[in-house]
């Protein structure tokens, strides 16, 4: 059983589309307003990745984030820029992944595009340093034109050297795949 199970699995990665060489570029943003003060979120998260064999995706990008918090005592405005690194592995248009991004200060999101679309997929960091979070997903790639394809995904974030138990939440971002012509 075991051994057929492997031997499906081989199959499957071997006639799925997405071939070595592809490239992409995508990202996603985000803005949530607080109708009852003036707090406000920005996110703007571009990403770019190569096939660095068939159906493994190689990728990295950057999360910029404006947090604007109010309350009676006045605004308090916070920028920051996250990076993250990433793979995954593709089964035709599903994939599953990881994604590491160090030096994270005060929200945590999906740095390598895929970040939060309102409130409910930001996370606040518990402790007052700096840390690591490690982003397991799985998600689905479907095609709303040619090449561009809508990236959703179901994420869960642990944050690394904590007791933290993790978040999950969701991702939706837009990513055009194209090859470089020889």
């Amino acid at each position: 059983m075991k051994n057929n199970l492997i031997l499906v699995l081989i199959v499957s990665f071997a006639f799925s589309g997405f071939e070595s060489g592809l490239k992409m570029f995508g990202g996603s943003a985000g803005l949530s307003k607080n109708l009852e003060d003036e707090s406000s979120q920005l996110i703007l998260a571009p990403k770019m990745g190569g096939f660095v064999s068939d159906n493994i995706l190689m990728e990295g990008g950057l999360t910029y984030l404006r947090d604007k918090v109010c309350d009676w005592t006045g605004c308090i405005t916070q920028d920051e820029i996250i990076l993250g690194i990433g793979i995954k592995f593709f089964l035709e248009k599903l994939y599953l992944g990881v994604e590491y991004a160090p030096g994270v200060e005060s929200f945590m999101t999906t740095p390598s595009g895929t970040s939060f679309v309102g409130m409910l997929n930001s996370v606040y960091d518990l402790s007052d340093t700096e840390e690591e979070i490690l982003i397991w997903k799985v998600g689905t790639l479907t095609p709303i034109a040619e090449n561009i394809y809508l990236d959703i995904a179901l994420n869960y974030q642990t944050i690394m050297n904590s007791e933290h138990d993790g978040i999950v939440n969701y991702s939706l971002g837009l990513s055009y795949f194209w090859r470089d012509e020889d």
